[in-house]
Protein backbone atom coordinates (compact mmCIF):
# COMPACT_ATOMS: atom_id res chain seq x y z
CA UNK A 1 0.00 0.00 0.00
CA UNK A 2 3.08 2.12 0.19
CA UNK A 3 5.63 2.35 -2.90
CA UNK A 4 8.20 4.44 -0.81
CA UNK A 5 8.38 4.22 2.05
CA UNK A 6 9.70 6.84 2.86
CA UNK A 7 6.32 8.56 2.25
CA UNK A 8 5.39 7.00 5.52
CA UNK A 9 6.61 9.72 7.59
CA UNK A 10 3.61 12.45 5.97
CA UNK A 11 1.06 10.00 6.83
CA UNK A 12 -1.42 10.14 9.84
CA UNK A 13 -4.81 8.67 10.69
CA UNK A 14 -6.88 10.92 9.05
CA UNK A 15 -4.59 9.93 5.26
CA UNK A 16 -6.74 8.43 2.76
CA UNK A 17 -6.18 4.77 2.01
CA UNK A 18 -6.82 2.81 -0.78
CA UNK A 19 -8.04 -0.76 1.18
CA UNK A 20 -9.42 -2.29 -1.98
CA UNK A 21 -6.14 -2.23 -3.83
CA UNK A 22 -2.65 -3.92 -4.15
CA UNK A 23 -1.06 -5.52 -1.20
CA UNK A 24 -4.26 -4.85 1.07
CA UNK A 25 -6.56 -6.72 -1.19
CA UNK A 26 -4.33 -9.80 -1.51
CA UNK A 27 -4.11 -9.87 2.79
CA UNK A 28 -8.09 -9.94 2.82
CA UNK A 29 -8.11 -13.00 0.65
CA UNK A 30 -5.74 -14.84 3.39
CA UNK A 31 -7.34 -13.18 6.34
CA UNK A 32 -10.43 -14.37 5.06
CA UNK A 33 -9.39 -17.65 4.83
CA UNK A 34 -7.74 -17.60 8.42
CA UNK A 35 -11.53 -16.79 9.40
CA UNK A 36 -13.57 -19.20 7.69
CA UNK A 37 -11.07 -21.56 9.12
CA UNK A 38 -11.52 -21.46 12.86
CA UNK A 39 -15.53 -22.48 13.37
CA UNK A 40 -17.10 -25.38 15.35
CA UNK A 41 -17.33 -27.16 12.44
CA UNK A 42 -13.54 -28.16 11.89
CA UNK A 43 -13.55 -30.33 15.41
CA UNK A 44 -17.15 -31.82 14.98
CA UNK A 45 -18.38 -29.48 17.65
CA UNK A 46 -19.06 -25.95 19.23
CA UNK A 47 -17.28 -26.36 22.61
CA UNK A 48 -14.44 -27.83 20.65
CA UNK A 49 -14.01 -24.40 19.18
CA UNK A 50 -12.76 -23.15 22.24
CA UNK A 51 -8.92 -23.59 23.69
CA UNK A 52 -8.49 -24.36 27.58
CA UNK A 53 -8.18 -20.96 28.53
CA UNK A 54 -11.45 -19.87 27.80
CA UNK A 55 -10.32 -18.05 24.30
CA UNK A 56 -10.74 -19.20 21.21
CA UNK A 57 -8.05 -20.76 19.01
CA UNK A 58 -8.16 -20.39 14.95
CA UNK A 59 -8.01 -23.89 13.38
CA UNK A 60 -4.93 -25.44 13.53
CA UNK A 61 -5.93 -27.94 12.53
CA UNK A 62 -7.49 -26.90 9.01
CA UNK A 63 -5.78 -28.74 5.77
CA UNK A 64 -4.88 -25.47 2.97
CA UNK A 65 -5.36 -26.93 -0.57
CA UNK A 66 -4.34 -24.14 -2.98
CA UNK A 67 -5.67 -24.37 -6.41
CA UNK A 68 -1.81 -24.72 -7.97
CA UNK A 69 1.22 -26.54 -6.67
CA UNK A 70 2.83 -23.16 -5.81
CA UNK A 71 4.37 -24.05 -2.70
CA UNK A 72 7.95 -24.51 -3.57
CA UNK A 73 7.85 -21.70 -5.42
CA UNK A 74 6.39 -19.61 -2.53
CA UNK A 75 8.86 -21.15 -0.22
CA UNK A 76 11.91 -20.31 -3.01
CA UNK A 77 10.84 -16.76 -3.27
CA UNK A 78 11.28 -15.47 0.59
CA UNK A 79 15.31 -16.18 0.08
CA UNK A 80 15.74 -14.25 -3.00
CA UNK A 81 17.83 -11.05 -2.57
CA UNK A 82 15.02 -8.87 -4.66
CA UNK A 83 12.24 -10.03 -2.76
CA UNK A 84 14.12 -10.05 0.57
CA UNK A 85 16.37 -6.82 1.03
CA UNK A 86 19.34 -6.34 3.91
CA UNK A 87 17.45 -5.59 7.03
CA UNK A 88 13.91 -6.83 5.45
CA UNK A 89 12.11 -9.96 6.35
CA UNK A 90 14.36 -11.98 8.27
CA UNK A 91 15.55 -9.36 10.55
CA UNK A 92 11.84 -9.38 12.32
CA UNK A 93 11.87 -13.36 12.69
CA UNK A 94 13.23 -15.38 15.03
CA UNK A 95 15.37 -17.77 14.35
CA UNK A 96 12.94 -20.44 14.21
CA UNK A 97 10.86 -19.05 11.68
CA UNK A 98 13.75 -18.73 9.34
CA UNK A 99 14.79 -22.95 9.72
CA UNK A 100 10.94 -23.75 9.71
CA UNK A 101 10.66 -22.15 5.89
CA UNK A 102 14.12 -23.56 5.28
CA UNK A 103 13.51 -27.13 5.97
CA UNK A 104 9.83 -26.73 4.18
CA UNK A 105 11.31 -25.61 1.37
CA UNK A 106 14.27 -28.89 1.67
CA UNK A 107 11.45 -31.07 1.27
CA UNK A 108 8.74 -29.65 -0.99
CA UNK A 109 11.91 -29.07 -3.44
CA UNK A 110 12.84 -32.86 -3.13
CA UNK A 111 9.12 -34.36 -3.25
CA UNK A 112 8.57 -31.93 -6.56
CA UNK A 113 12.25 -33.40 -7.80
CA UNK A 114 11.33 -36.50 -8.58
CA UNK A 115 11.03 -38.39 -11.84
CA UNK A 116 7.73 -37.70 -13.84
CA UNK A 117 4.67 -39.37 -12.31
CA UNK A 118 6.40 -40.50 -9.01
CA UNK A 119 6.21 -36.94 -8.08
CA UNK A 120 4.47 -35.83 -4.56
CA UNK A 121 2.24 -33.76 -3.75
CA UNK A 122 3.34 -30.39 -1.37
CA UNK A 123 -0.26 -29.68 -0.28
CA UNK A 124 -2.73 -29.77 1.43
CA UNK A 125 -0.87 -28.34 4.28
CA UNK A 126 -2.38 -27.53 7.94
CA UNK A 127 -3.39 -24.03 9.16
CA UNK A 128 -0.55 -23.94 11.81
CA UNK A 129 2.39 -24.78 9.29
CA UNK A 130 1.08 -22.28 6.68
CA UNK A 131 1.16 -19.64 9.64
CA UNK A 132 4.86 -19.90 9.85
CA UNK A 133 6.19 -20.25 6.31
CA UNK A 134 3.46 -18.09 4.73
CA UNK A 135 5.00 -14.73 4.34
CA UNK A 136 1.33 -13.13 4.04
CA UNK A 137 0.02 -14.92 7.25
CA UNK A 138 3.26 -13.16 8.79
CA UNK A 139 2.59 -10.00 7.46
CA UNK A 140 -1.03 -10.16 8.54
CA UNK A 141 0.58 -11.14 12.46
CA UNK A 142 2.57 -7.72 12.20
CA UNK A 143 -0.52 -6.08 11.07
CA UNK A 144 -2.31 -7.04 13.98
CA UNK A 145 0.43 -6.04 16.00
CA UNK A 146 0.29 -2.53 14.21
CA UNK A 147 -3.62 -2.51 15.24
CA UNK A 148 -2.88 -3.73 19.02
CA UNK A 149 -0.01 -0.38 19.09
CA UNK A 150 -2.47 1.93 18.29
CA UNK A 151 -5.10 1.08 20.01
CA UNK A 152 -2.69 1.19 23.22
CA UNK A 153 -1.49 4.18 22.36
CA UNK A 154 -5.34 5.47 21.92
CA UNK A 155 -6.01 4.26 25.29
CA UNK A 156 -2.68 5.37 26.83
CA UNK A 157 -3.34 9.16 25.64
CA UNK A 158 -6.23 9.58 24.10
CA UNK A 159 -9.36 7.92 25.50
CA UNK A 160 -11.14 9.80 28.50
CA UNK A 161 -13.17 6.86 30.54
CA UNK A 162 -10.48 4.14 31.61
CA UNK A 163 -11.79 0.65 32.40
CA UNK A 164 -10.61 -0.67 35.81
CA UNK A 165 -7.82 -2.73 35.69
CA UNK A 166 -9.50 -6.03 36.33
CA UNK A 167 -11.66 -5.46 32.94
CA UNK A 168 -8.74 -3.65 31.03
CA UNK A 169 -6.14 -5.99 31.69
CA UNK A 170 -8.19 -9.40 31.09
CA UNK A 171 -9.71 -11.60 33.44
CA UNK A 172 -11.34 -13.79 30.75
CA UNK A 173 -14.61 -11.69 30.75
CA UNK A 174 -16.22 -9.49 27.94
CA UNK A 175 -13.39 -6.69 28.75
CA UNK A 176 -10.58 -9.37 29.20
CA UNK A 177 -8.86 -11.52 27.08
CA UNK A 178 -11.70 -13.93 26.98
CA UNK A 179 -12.53 -13.34 23.28
CA UNK A 180 -8.71 -13.24 21.74
CA UNK A 181 -7.14 -15.27 19.65
CA UNK A 182 -3.23 -16.60 19.38
CA UNK A 183 -2.24 -17.41 16.03
CA UNK A 184 1.41 -17.98 16.73
CA UNK A 185 2.21 -19.59 19.75
CA UNK A 186 0.52 -22.75 19.84
CA UNK A 187 2.77 -25.59 18.35
CA UNK A 188 1.99 -26.86 14.40
CA UNK A 189 2.96 -30.67 13.10
CA UNK A 190 6.48 -31.42 13.97
CA UNK A 191 9.19 -30.45 11.24
CA UNK A 192 11.09 -32.93 9.61
CA UNK A 193 14.38 -30.76 10.71
CA UNK A 194 15.12 -29.37 13.71
CA UNK A 195 17.63 -26.93 14.81
CA UNK A 196 18.92 -25.92 17.81
CA UNK A 197 21.72 -23.54 19.18
CA UNK A 198 25.24 -25.31 19.30
CA UNK A 199 26.24 -23.64 22.65
CA UNK A 200 23.29 -25.47 24.18
CA UNK A 201 23.32 -28.64 22.49
CA UNK A 202 26.82 -28.44 23.54
CA UNK A 203 26.38 -27.35 27.17
CA UNK A 204 23.79 -30.83 27.39
CA UNK A 205 26.47 -33.22 26.01
CA UNK A 206 29.04 -31.72 28.01
CA UNK A 207 27.31 -32.16 31.29
CA UNK A 208 26.45 -35.78 30.60
CA UNK A 209 29.40 -37.04 29.98
CA UNK A 210 30.65 -35.37 33.04
CA UNK A 211 27.41 -36.98 34.86
CA UNK A 212 26.74 -33.03 36.59
CA UNK A 213 22.70 -34.11 35.08
CA UNK A 214 20.71 -37.00 35.51
CA UNK A 215 18.86 -38.71 32.00
CA UNK A 216 15.65 -36.65 33.40
CA UNK A 217 17.47 -33.61 33.62
CA UNK A 218 19.21 -33.66 30.22
CA UNK A 219 15.94 -34.85 28.79
CA UNK A 220 14.16 -31.71 29.70
CA UNK A 221 16.83 -29.72 29.11
CA UNK A 222 16.74 -30.82 25.42
CA UNK A 223 13.06 -30.79 24.93
CA UNK A 224 13.64 -27.45 25.91
CA UNK A 225 16.37 -26.50 23.19
CA UNK A 226 13.81 -26.09 20.70
CA UNK A 227 11.97 -23.55 22.11
CA UNK A 228 14.84 -21.68 22.44
CA UNK A 229 14.70 -20.86 18.83
CA UNK A 230 11.40 -18.72 19.60
CA UNK A 231 12.98 -16.02 20.72
CA UNK A 232 14.10 -12.83 19.12
CA UNK A 233 17.62 -12.43 18.37
CA UNK A 234 17.38 -8.59 19.26
CA UNK A 235 15.63 -7.53 21.93
CA UNK A 236 15.76 -4.13 21.56
CA UNK A 237 14.72 -2.09 18.30
CA UNK A 238 15.98 1.31 17.60
CA UNK A 239 12.40 2.93 17.04
CA UNK A 240 10.27 1.64 20.05
CA UNK A 241 7.00 2.65 18.87
CA UNK A 242 6.26 3.82 22.21
CA UNK A 243 4.87 7.27 21.39
CA UNK A 244 1.84 8.38 19.27
CA UNK A 245 3.06 9.69 16.34
CA UNK A 246 2.14 9.88 12.79
CA UNK A 247 3.18 6.66 11.66
CA UNK A 248 2.12 4.16 14.56
CA UNK A 249 -1.15 5.68 14.19
CA UNK A 250 -1.47 5.10 10.44
CA UNK A 251 -0.22 2.08 10.50
CA UNK A 252 -3.14 1.33 12.96
CA UNK A 253 -6.07 2.85 11.10
CA UNK A 254 -4.50 0.72 8.12
CA UNK A 255 -4.83 -2.74 10.01
CA UNK A 256 -8.25 -2.12 11.33
CA UNK A 257 -8.97 -1.58 7.70
CA UNK A 258 -7.05 -4.99 6.34
CA UNK A 259 -8.25 -7.09 9.30
CA UNK A 260 -11.74 -5.56 10.00
CA UNK A 261 -13.01 -5.38 6.51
Amino acid sequence: FLKNPGALGGKHGGSRIRPGAGALSTERCFAEVLVRADGPWRDGSAAASHSDDGGTAPGRGALIYPGHEYTTDCLLRQFHPRNVPPGGEWTRCPPSTFFEVASSYFVAAHRRALPAGQRLLTVPTPMARELVVNPNYRSLRRRADHAVRALALWYEYGCRTRLPDDEAGGGGGAGGNGGTRDVGSAPGPPSVFTTVFTSDLDGVVSDLRSSRVDRRSAADRIDALRRRMDDDLVSRRPVPGRLPDHKSVYLGVVALCALGS
